[in-house]
């Protein structure tokens, strides 16, 4: 899917622009082939829209949802905890393909990322993580929305820095929204 369907459209962006955009758009379609086939999902649908200002990529699937598996993963009482355990980092529903990072450290890498699944809307809109209802109606699957200004300054080192041990490699502090609590 980065090959072909992404990488042209951002071909032209600065190198670190780039960068976050393999990783992300990466990231999360990986997850939703992953994680949401044994639920019923049998296609994932990416879109990217760009114009002079910022790039935007989508990534759809029409299984079990996001929320409502990391609450039958972890035996929660309401899929709301789920938005928590993701805004923590760390956390899998698959150890054994996934180190449970890619979410934590897509959300922190992006202007804009959101997640819809079901009721629920996690976002982390540079740094304001929020939640809330997003529809009336119960829908399936699961959406992850990304967005970044085309002339951004971020990097992905820059980001996995900020989170890792001194002298380290691993992902070692994570920010805890206590208002999410």
């Amino acid at each position: 899917m980065w090959l072909q369907l992404l990488a042209p459209v951002v071909a032209d962006l600065p190198p670190n622009v780039r960068d976050v955009w393999q990783y992300g758009a990466t990231e999360m379609i990986n997850n939703a082939v992953d994680h949401s086939g044994s639920e019923g999902s049998e296609r994932v649908h990416v879109g990217i829209r760009r114009n002079a200002l910022f790039t935007q990529v989508w990534v759809t699937d029409d299984g079990e949802g996001i929320f409502l598996r990391i609450r039958r993963a972890l035996d929660l009482f309401d899929p709301r905890e789920a938005i928590l355990e993701l805004a923590k980092g760390k956390f899998t529903t698959d150890p054994e393909r996934h180190s449970g990072e890619g979410i934590f450290f897509s959300s922190k890498v992006f202007d804009v990322f959101d997640i819809r699944s079901g009721l629920l809307h996690f976002s982390d809109d540079d740094g304001t993580v929020d939640v809330f209802f997003e529809r009336a109606a119960d829908a399936p699957g699961t959406t992850v929305f990304m967005q970044l200004a085309n002339d951004s300054p971020r990097t992905t080192r820059e980001v996995f820095d900020k989170f890792a041990a001194p002298e380290e490699y691993t992902f070692a502090k994570t920010l805890v929204p206590v208002k999410l609590v």
